[in-house]
């Protein structure tokens, strides 16, 4: 008997794709160069194409463009990222709580949900009504995020985006 594919939660295209705004920003990382990174860790999810996550990523950034007087938007992208992993917890199990990573059976979000979250999340930082990440917290340095460090700790190189591609 086949397995069933699970959707990925949607918690994890929140961070993905804040992640790949933040770096490229930050960073100046492509959107292509990353999304290689994260489509090997998101296949064992069902329906994750590397469009739809450039897709996610560039409605976020073309957001944080139009928002009206924000000097830095990756701290805005950090504030986000911080208040969901507090909210979700990655890195605890439980039998109440259950585990953060496990798929979804049905697909719970969309670009267009996606985006209004964290448009109505950027509108609430700016009135100082979300919790605030630390000054110099990098999702990167968590330690109880449990999987997604491996992920986000790794380090893609141009040979391993040839490689990638040469599998296509």
């Amino acid at each position: 008997m086949a397995k069933k594919q699970k959707y990925c939660p949607s918690w994890i295209m929140k961070i993905i794709t804040s992640l790949m705004v933040y770096d490229y920003i930050v960073n100046d990382d492509s959107f292509f160069m990353q999304t290689k990174k994260f489509v090997d860790y998101l296949k064992k999810y069902s329906e994750i194409k590397s469009e739809e996550l450039e897709y996610i990523a560039s409605l976020k950034l073309e957001f944080l463009g139009s928002v009206k007087n924000v000097k830095d938007p990756y701290l805005l992208l950090n504030h986000y990222m911080y208040s969901l992993i507090n909210e979700i917890e990655p890195g605890e199990k439980g039998i109440i709580k259950g585990d953060p990573y496990e798929g979804e059976k049905k697909k719970k979000y969309n670009a267009e949900t996606l985006i209004k979250d964290f448009q109505i999340f950027v509108y609430s930082c700016r009135s100082s009504l979300t919790l605030k990440a630390p000054m110099g917290w990098d999702i990167r340095n968590e330690e109880d995020i449990g999987e997604l460090s491996q992920i986000l700790k790794k380090q893609f190189s141009l040979d391993d985006l040839i490689e990638s591609v040469s599998k296509e």
